[in-house]
């Protein structure tokens, strides 16, 4: 093969440039989906999204297609769902390509441990897999997806960590965290030039038992 790439969920992309298609192997190298794609993605929750025919569609782990996608470019399935527009506004479609969350959103994000944030006339909302609504702490002005049961967002121009019940697990009060590595997150507060907070898996401050640090300079 020409490239392999975006290996997931147990299978990994590969290609045949002079052929102009693509198809998938297993961690053994054995081609499990043969080269037939016009482009590929990588599988999530066991689905991958491909061009077929000069179609995007979405495909299970035998290269079965499951149903048409509404929207160009690749996009993952998490949670058994994957956001979906019908017209101008977005929902999210189960496997079997229904609607199970209503086309009533500006946008969406993916799900991650039966959370994900939707955007609702400019108001970043936060819902479960049936599309009931999670009351949250605070207005958001930005947001990531749920990492480890946590999300990072901002509110009032700083960043905290919001776990699933929409509770703020970390107080909005850093200006950059750090993704976690080990179990620990790296915060730093606006205009902090020295020391950092070390968050842990449920977004509280901890103490190392040695300073760490990403590089040393003598004199800094």
């Amino acid at each position: 093969y020409d490239s392999c790439y975006d290996f997931s969920d147990g299978l990994g992309v590969v290609a045949d440039v002079s052929k102009k298609l693509g198809g998938y192997v297993d961690r053994s190298g054995k081609l499990q989906i043969p080269l037939r794609f016009e482009w590929a993605c990588s599988f999530s929750d066991g689905v991958a999204k491909v061009i077929l025919n000069n179609r995007w569609v979405f495909i299970d782990k035998n290269g079965s297609v499951l149903f048409g996608a509404r929207a160009t470019g690749c996009q993952l399935f998490t949670d058994g769902r994957a956001g979906a527009p019908d017209g101008k506004l977005w929902g999210y479609q189960d496997r079997s390509g229904k609607f199970v969350i209503p086309a009533r959103y500006d946008s969406v994000r993916n799900f991650s441990g039966g959370r994900a944030f939707v955007l609702d006339h400019n108001v970043f909302k936060l819902i479960d897999l049936q599309g009931n609504e999670i009351p949250l702490a605070r207005p958001l002005e930005a947001v990531e997806d749920f990492k480890q049961g946590l999300a990072q967002v901002k509110v009032a121009g700083k960043l905290g960590l919001l776990d699933t019940s929409g509770r703020l697990a970390t107080p909005p009060e850093y200006e950059k965290i750090e993704p976690a590595v080990s179990g620990l997150r790296v915060a730093t507060r606006p205009g902090q030039t020295r020391g950092v907070h070390f968050l842990d898996a449920q977004g509280r401050v901890v103490k190392t038992p040695v300073p760490v640090c990403g590089s040393y300079r003598a004199g800094v």
